[in-house]
């Protein structure tokens, strides 16, 4: 899943983020042997996880778990993960 403000990141339900100070291609979501990863694509503004205690920290790549949050260029969107039950 690409998340960002370029039209072919429209997919998957996932929609296209207009903020101008969002990459246009900022955030892939990619699955690897059943793990999800969060990947910055070098976005300008970069791509935060918010920790458990609330602080957030910078990250190119992370393992998406729990109730996980990112933030796109420092509170520009946010993404939550909530993993599907089956």
């Amino acid at each position: 899943i690409l998340l960002g403000r370029y039209e072919r990141c429209d997919t998957y339900g996932a929609k296209v983020l207009t903020h101008d100070n969002i990459s246009r291609v900022h955030l892939l979501v990619l699955g690897v042997e059943g793990q999800l990863y969060a990947i910055d694509a070098a976005s300008t503004n970069g791509t935060w996880l918010r920790d458990e205690d609330d602080s957030c920290r910078e990250v190119r790549i992370a393992p998406l778990v729990g109730s996980d949050e990112l933030l796109l260029g420092e509170e520009l969107a946010f993404v939550r993960w909530v993993p599907h039950e089956e």
